[in-house]
């Protein structure tokens, strides 16, 4: 999965779907303040075939770790590509 974009204000993550595979049904994200370490998660129960979710809640001047799994009937998938995010903005890979 690829990232696209992340906006400021509440932090605002969209990706793009996994190619090849089964499709998702629902989309977990995955962050924490510690790289390669997510505690909290939150999962697009609603799925709408919106590659997309909005985290509030997060403090400021703290730099976040953040990955996304497609879920399907198989279970869920490895982690996307981890990303940085400080302040509600992407500032890392």
């Amino acid at each position: 999965m690829a990232w696209n974009i992340v906006y400021r204000g509440p932090a605002y993550f969209a990706w793009d779907a996994p190619s090849g595979g089964a499709a998702a049904t629902s989309y977990k994200l995955y962050w924490g303040t510690t790289q390669g370490v997510y505690p909290n998660s939150a999962t697009d129960t609603g799925f709408d075939g919106v590659e997309a979710w909005s985290v509030l809640g997060l403090a400021g001047n703290t730099t976040y770790y953040v990955v996304v799994r497609a879920v399907n009937g198989s279970g869920e998938s490895g982690n996307s590509n981890e990303i940085q995010v400080r302040d509600g903005v992407q500032i890392g890979p």
